[in-house]
């Protein structure tokens, strides 16, 4: 039997590293992911502000016409 619990123990301790490792590849994963939304939200405003800029102008130009 002592040797049946040591099985079990090392087992539970092997499912709990496994486990472990599982939710630090999981934050890392998390992590990355949020990088990605962090660089498409500052390429979303880069491409907001230039078009912002693309109707002021477009307004000017339309204004000198008349």
């Amino acid at each position: 039997t002592y040797n049946r619990k040591e099985n079990m123990q090392n087992k539970i301790e092997q499912s709990i590293i496994k486990s472990m490792d599982m939710h630090v590849t999981t934050s890392n994963n998390i992590m990355k992911l949020g990088k990605v939304v962090e660089i498409n939200t500052d390429n979303l405003n880069l491409l907001a502000t230039k078009i912002m800029k693309l109707e002021r102008r477009i307004k000017e130009l339309e204004e000198r016409k008349i």
